[in-house]
């Protein structure tokens, strides 16, 4: 090998491993991720192509985005999308009341299945489910919205009260059954 050799081939690495030698400065965007974790953690995991799955939904009640899938254990934003989405199961999972929705507990009990395509944020929903046994918030009757002192219950099944009614929706049609979304 000649010195001329050795040295392009080594010195690199002499030079990386003692800590000597040029570094390139960090571009804004690899700055930021490098302050915000969650930023650098969807940086690396966010799919590059639209992804067909069965995915863990998560709610959070927020001025922004609140309705989340998880991808490799990061959270990321969809907004369902009510053209090629399948109008009975986009239906029923909008009228899932939010004493099933806000429990903390069932983030990991709320499955969406679809695409989901990252550079729109939007998902195709196929179908949903609700994996028993999960946590349905209790508020006394005089209540009219979730609050701080809420109790929770754990439930095998869904009853029509689970769901709210609205014009593309009503609980109480005969054709539909709310335990063909949960599974035991």
């Amino acid at each position: 090998m000649t010195a001329r050799r050795f040295s392009i081939i080594l010195l690199p690495i002499i030079a990386a491993v003692c800590g000597c030698g040029a570094r390139p400065k960090p571009q804004p965007e690899v700055a930021y991720a490098q302050r915000d974790p969650v930023t650098l953690a969807q940086s690396i995991v966010r799919p590059a192509r639209p992804l067909y799955g069965r995915f863990h939904f998560h709610f959070e009640e927020t001025t922004g985005d609140s309705q989340y899938i998880e991808i490799e254990g990061v959270d990321f934003p969809i907004r369902l999308d009510p053209e090629q989405s399948d109008k009975k199961a986009l239906s029923t999972f909008q009228g899932l009341s939010w004493p099933i929705l806000y429990p903390r507990e069932n983030d990991r009990n709320i499955f969406l299945v679809g695409t989901y395509d990252p550079k729109s944020e939007k998902f195709i929903l196929k179908k949903w489910s609700i994996k028993a046994p999960f946590h349905r918030l209790w508020m006394s009757p005089e209540e009219d919205g979730p609050s701080f002192d809420t109790k929770t219950t754990v439930a095998n099944q869904l009853v029509r009260s689970d769901f709210r009614s609205f014009d593309a929706f009503d609980p109480k049609d005969p054709e539909f059954h709310p335990d063909d979304y949960v599974i035991k």
